[in-house]
């Protein structure tokens, strides 16, 4: 999931830019819940999750996004709430950093 990393990378840089102080994390940076797939009622298999926390250091908030590493190829994002019953999947190949940064906002401002 190197591809994955880069993107992530490259999304905490441009919150960075924006102002936003950001922290990437994957499993063995937090405690990872064993029934998290269960916050959707269909449920699913996913390899490893890795996490973009945005940092409001002036009103002390935490926004999470979770990013489900599904395949060598594809992830979902978690907690999207316009996809609720249905996560998005993205694949690796060809993925719009653009469009997958305007998810993870709509992921934080729901929080």
């Amino acid at each position: 999931m190197d591809k994955l990393d880069r993107i992530l990378e490259q999304i905490r840089d441009q919150f960075d830019e924006e102002g936003w102080y950001c922290v990437l994390a994957d499993s063995h940076s937090f405690n990872q819940n064993p029934d998290l797939y269960t916050d959707f009622d269909k449920g699913f298999d996913y390899k490893d999750v890795k996490a973009l926390s945005i940092i409001d250091l002036e009103n002390r908030l935490v926004m999470n996004s979770y990013f489900y590493i599904l395949d060598d190829d594809s992830f979902c994002l978690m907690g999207d709430t316009t996809h609720n019953e249905n996560p998005v999947t993205y694949k690796l190949d060809g993925i719009s950093k653009e469009n997958l940064i305007e998810d993870v906002k709509r992921v934080i401002n729901y929080y």
